[in-house]
């Protein structure tokens, strides 16, 4: 556990489960900044949540598009893409046709200059992504009001 201010963080050394109620426990050994010990235990329990899964990704104005490059795009048989083909900053776009885009090709154009930044931000929300149960603020405890408990769900 670490504490910062009025901020408790409690990670777990191992994989919670889902609706499992956990109790836990502050000792006397806490103190506040005063120094001043807990004269009790305070003991609580917590109930984790069932699977809700990640949320969704947006992707933004990338969402039309069913290619999308930074440098060349190259087809080398009689492929159909269904959906824009965007590339940027790149300009080399070969094997048009044979192949055939249902949708707008965006070369170097502003529209995929923007689908490729909003694709980017989509791909790092994804990979940003955290199972954290968070617990009720407000929890007094003796002369100590710890004002948020967070716990961290290893994936």
């Amino acid at each position: 556990m670490t504490c910062s201010s009025v901020t408790a963080t409690f990670t777990p050394s191992t994989i919670l489960a889902f609706s499992t109620t956990y109790t836990a426990t502050i000792t006397t050994g806490v103190k506040d900044l005063a120094g001043n010990a807990m004269t009790n235990n305070f003991v609580w329990s917590f109930t984790t949540g069932a699977p809700t899964g990640q949320s969704a990704v947006t992707l933004g104005s990338a969402t039309t598009f069913a290619v999308l490059a930074g440098s060349t795009v190259t087809n080398t048989s009689n492929t159909t893409v269904s959906g824009d083909l965007g590339l940027s900053p790149g300009s080399a776009v070969t094997g048009f046709p044979p192949g055939i885009v249902i949708g707008t090709q965006h070369l170097t154009d502003s529209i995929a200059a923007q689908a490729k930044l909003d694709l980017t931000a989509a791909y790092n929300d994804a990979a940003d992504e955290h199972n954290l149960l968070l617990l009720s603020p407000g929890i007094s405890v003796g002369k100590l009001s710890l004002q948020v408990f967070i716990i961290h769900i290893l994936a």
